[in-house]
């Protein structure tokens, strides 16, 4: 355990120390919620020489953090492992000449060990679009309070994937009424209030 931590201060591995601890305070800032860890790389047409090689690596859609993750992981590993066995006792030029080809594998490993992980973190790890508040607009909803009037009233509407939300509803004209179980067509929305406006459904409109 001495030899590892040794190691760990020790170049070439101090160099993924560095970065892990890095990504640490990046996934702490972001579990406490002072950081955005969504860190997504937009690769959508790039052509780049870091998107083909992320591309080709089957690193595209995993999100910044989680490589930088993967990468610093490896990368630390395999640095220890050769500090260890391959550069203790050395010194002089030949500690020089294999501490630069550790720091080359201990990259290649690096990026080859994130690879292997990419695909399945991608799936995982999938960002699914939140339903926007404006597609509820056109779509017919139950009231269930027990009035609807300019200052009042709520009702239950289904998005398009089959789910439900219990939305705030307005009349979008005093001279229309509403009561408990009527439907109502959710005809406006109010960015600022996050309100809808409803007006009775058409008569044609299947329900």
């Amino acid at each position: 355990m001495d030899d590892v931590i040794s190691a760990s201060f020790q170049l070439p591995t101090l160099v993924f120390t560095i970065l892990f601890a890095l990504v640490a305070c990046l996934w702490v800032l972001g579990v406490v919620g002072f950081f955005e860890v969504d860190l997504d790389l937009d690769l959508d047409g790039g052509d780049g020489v870091l998107d083909g090689a992320l591309h080709s690596l089957g690193l595209a859609g995993v999100p910044m953090v989680v490589i930088l993750t993967l990468v610093a992981a490896g990368g630390w590993f395999t640095s220890v492992v050769l500090q260890v066995t391959v550069l203790d006792g050395r010194s002089g030029a030949t500690l020089v000449l294999l501490g630069l080809v550790t720091l080359v594998v201990a990259w290649l490993v690096a990026f080859m060990f994130a690879a292997a992980l990419a695909r399945p973190l991608g799936r995982m790890m999938r960002v699914a679009t939140a339903p926007s508040a404006a597609e509820l607009v056109g779509r017919v909803g139950t009231i269930r309070s027990g009035r609807v009037d300019t200052r009042f009233g709520y009702a239950d509407v289904d998005w398009a994937d089959g789910g439900s939300s219990r939305v705030e509803v307005r009349l979008a004209d005093t001279n229309d009424s509403f009561g408990p179980g009527d439907r109502a067509l959710l005809v406006d929305w109010d960015v600022d209030s996050g309100l809808y406006l409803i007006s009775p459904p058409p008569s044609d409109l299947d329900l």
